[in-house]
């Protein structure tokens, strides 16, 4: 089985309004009558929640039910989603300088993230005209 991608005909980044990350650990803190709470590893790794939204026409919100439904059936398969800290950034000389191609254009990163939809569904709400925003809550998977 293939693993699906993100549609290349959506946008490839979240609106930076209402984008987060979190950090995730696999700890569990111990409880005592008094002291300090101590911290022990519970997991050797853990998924990172990451939350945003996208701002889609009408024709894209109806690309996005159909990668909902038939690619990633209701969010349970995991997809390739872009990296939306790293992906797109240029990469960087020793000494900060971009890399550039033959043209005289900064080489970029493609970066990927294995996601799989949190326990929220994609919701999406009216902007006006024909334009919707909807909001993911993705697990970054380790």
């Amino acid at each position: 089985m293939t693993i699906p991608v993100w549609p290349a005909d959506l946008p490839q980044k979240m609106s930076r309004e209402g984008f987060g990350r979190s950090l995730a650990s696999g700890r569990r803190l111990g409880r005592k009558d008094s002291g300090p709470p101590r911290p022990r590893l519970r997991y050797s790794q853990s998924a990172k929640p990451v939350t945003g939204a996208f701002d889609l026409s009408a024709r894209q919100s109806i690309r996005f039910e159909r990668f909902w439904f038939e690619q990633i059936a209701e969010g349970a398969i995991p997809f390739f989603f872009p990296n939306q800290m790293t992906d797109g950034l240029p990469l960087l000389m020793p000494d900060g300088t971009p890399i550039l191609t033959a043209d005289g254009r900064p080489l970029l990163t493609r970066a990927w993230w294995l996601v799989l939809i949190d326990e929220a569904d994609p919701s999406a709400s009216a902007l006006g005209g024909a334009w919707f925003r909807w909001t993911l809550s993705l697990l970054v998977m380790p």
